[in-house]
């Protein structure tokens, strides 16, 4: 037997704990629907790091958090756990794009990025699955649809159940309505005419992220990977489409943020407060210069991408 071999993909801050073992009961469930030729690895870090959080200053040590981190990991241990680990540097930024480069393999069929503060079923994970190892394409992109974004760019990728909500009130609905709502739906892999994604709930075959759009080896802690990622794909694909670069979208599948309106810090408002002596907004100051300097970078890499392509340095 075949085994399809997916690796899920997560990196945690402290203040996400909660939303972690929220998404881990559901993928537990998720084991039981998967059928025994579909093989599932997880990376997971929790990042504790000194560099983004005064510790001396905060009211929970960071003891707290890493107990509960190492509570909830028997809640995977129904996958194959290749990384489970507390990060913890006092002199550099680490954050999602270290953990996404560390975590390339060339054992895995493809991968899977989630944010735990979005809501998703416990059939998500099979139907994601089962979708992805029909699709024939190389170089593929699959992401579940959203219940409304805030503007009109998020509505290819928008269930089109909720077609009359507002963009304005993409975040007023409770998440968990959303999914008992979506619970008996077809689900359908409907193939895209562009590029859309976030990390919410996606799916990138291995050669997509291995090859063609991997994080620059400069990058490092937080940034747009998927807009650089969304405009080298699209780049590549206008300049030869027999390279077959797909995104699709598994129609039925509905996720939400899990802090709309009625909640908007959700459950990690109350962890911030702790963690930055009241002031939430601490947590992205150390974020924004690293930003910055991606931001900045954006074009530049991909036209050195595109350059490797075009002298054939770069084999796709």
């Amino acid at each position: 037997m075949k085994m399809f071999t997916v690796k899920i993909v997560l990196h945690l801050m402290p203040w996400e704990i909660d939303y972690a073992m929220m998404s881990f009961i559901k993928l537990r469930k998720s084991y039981y629907r998967l059928p025994p030729d579909i093989k599932i690895q997880f990376d997971c870090v929790l990042n504790v790091s000194d560099y983004v959080i005064d510790w001396n200053s905060s009211k929970l040590p960071k003891t707290f958090f890493i107990e509960k981190f190492n509570q909830i990991k028997s809640l995977m241990d129904c996958f194959d756990i290749t990384r489970y680990d507390v990060v913890d540097f006092s002199d550099k930024l680490y954050g999602h794009l270290d953990l996404q480069k560390e975590s390339i393999s060339s054992e895995v069929d493809g991968y899977i990025y989630f944010c735990p503060d979005r809501n998703f079923d416990d059939t998500t994970l099979a139907h994601m699955c089962l979708a992805a190892r029909t699709i024939p394409e190389k170089y593929f992109v699959m992401v579940t649809e959203i219940y409304k974004g805030w503007d009109n760019t998020w509505d290819i990728v928008s269930s089109k159940k909720y077609e009359i909500i507002k963009h304005s009130d993409w975040n007023k609905e409770s998440p968990f309505k959303v999914e008992v709502e979506n619970e008996m739906n077809d689900i359908t892999a409907e193939s895209m005419s562009f590029v859309k994604f976030a990390g919410w709930f996606d799916y990138y075959s291995k050669d997509f992220i291995n090859t063609l759009v991997k994080v620059p080896e400069e990058w490092s802690g937080y940034g747009p990977w998927d807009v650089y990622a969304m405009k080298l794909a699209s780049i590549l694909s206008f300049k030869n489409e027999s390279l077959g670069i797909s995104q699709y979208i598994l129609r039925g599948k509905v996720i939400h943020s899990a802090e709309t309106e009625s909640m908007p810090h959700g459950f990690s408002g109350y962890y911030k407060t702790l963690l930055f002596d009241g002031d939430t907004n601490k947590n992205d100051q150390f974020k924004i210069e690293q930003r910055n300097k991606i931001d900045a970078s954006i074009f530049e890499n991909i036209q050195k991408v595109i350059s490797d392509y075009d002298s054939g340095k770069l084999l796709l």
